[in-house]
């Protein structure tokens, strides 16, 4: 089984150095060791466009938008923890199930 880890801010600083010097896709994920895709889909989802219409793609940039998507995709599983209502509920639920034996 192959471990997939996400790409590092030290990666993007590369990738961007690399796209600068005009490399390629192909040749950044060869010199990196990541698969193409991993590599194409990371530029693509983090570069932006600059007043010349020109597609940049910037390690800090890139790193935001990566913080960012993070941090939502988790907002959802924190449903209790945001959620003081329903954090009261469980733990009164909980408490009733020991009380009668349910769960230890």
């Amino acid at each position: 089984m192959v471990h997939y880890t996400h790409i590092s801010y030290e990666e993007r600083m590369l990738i961007a150095q690399l796209l600068r010097k005009g490399k390629t896709p192909y040749y950044i994920a060869r010199w990196l060791q990541r698969k193409y895709d991993t590599i194409r889909g990371e530029i693509e989802r983090n570069s932006t466009t600059n007043r010349w219409r020109e597609t940049v793609y910037g390690s800090n940039s890139a790193h935001k938008k990566y913080l960012r998507r993070r941090e939502e995709s988790k907002r959802d599983a924190r449903i209790i923890e945001n959620n003081p209502c329903i954090a009261n509920k469980l733990t009164e639920l909980i408490t009733t199930a020991q009380e009668r034996d349910l769960i230890t």
